[in-house]
């Protein structure tokens, strides 16, 4: 039986997939597989000791939320009492809500990802950890791709001539801290590194 659930495509999946094979069960859901049906199911989730929650549906942004109310209801009713991981992309997310909970500024992907947080923080019955990430590299991945193409261009106009600073985090590292056994906080910010956009850029030979 499936001890671990990844719900969502893409080279987080891949790279967690490969490294859960290796000692345990895991099967991988597409994102719009799962939540397109009228009713969600998780065969034999009694033994399901982690979801992994990596996915996002980027036609429908809003469609987010919903969905994530969905599967909190689902997990909720079956009294489930595994571990759910969700997977929250920091580089567009900064404080999306003040106390008042009005939408005030940085995006509508932000505001979505907030909202998500918010959710399974407040009505989650079951345990969960969230896991705030910078830009994820490694692998080939889309970020890769973008720095890669940066770097390649001939004349490039940065903002504050590449000097500002900002957080990448290593895909290997992440899902290896990803298969802990024991995520012992409800929620994490984490990175690997702290480059200046120039120092980023260099990593990407011509």
């Amino acid at each position: 039986m499936v001890s671990n659930i990844i719900i969502g495509n893409g080279t987080i999946s891949s790279e967690l997939k490969d490294k859960i094979i290796a000692t345990d069960s895991v099967e991988v859901i597409s994102y719009r597989d799962f939540f397109n049906k009228k009713n969600l199911n998780i065969s034999n989730l009694g033994h399901v000791k982690k979801i992994y929650f990596v996915g996002i549906n980027k036609s429908n942004l809003l469609r987010n939320i919903f969905d994530t109310v969905k599967i909190i209801k689902f997990l909720n009713s079956k009294k489930w009492k595994g571990n759910f991981i969700f997977l929250s992309t920091q580089q567009s997310l900064n404080k999306i809500f003040k106390k008042n909970f009005w939408l005030i500024t940085k995006g509508y992907y932000g505001f979505v990802k907030s909202a998500q947080t918010f959710l399974i923080k407040r009505f989650s019955f079951f345990k969960f950890s969230i896991i705030h990430l910078p830009y994820v590299i490694g692998d080939n991945n889309s970020w890769d791709k973008y720095f890669k193409n940066i770097s390649k261009s001939e004349i490039v106009y940065l903002p504050e001539a590449g000097d500002n600073k900002i957080a990448i985090c290593d895909l290997n590292k992440l899902t290896d801290f990803l298969l802990l056994n024991e995520l012992k906080h409800s929620s994490y910010f984490l990175y690997s590194e702290i480059l200046t956009l120039k120092e980023l850029l260099a990593k990407y030979p011509l």
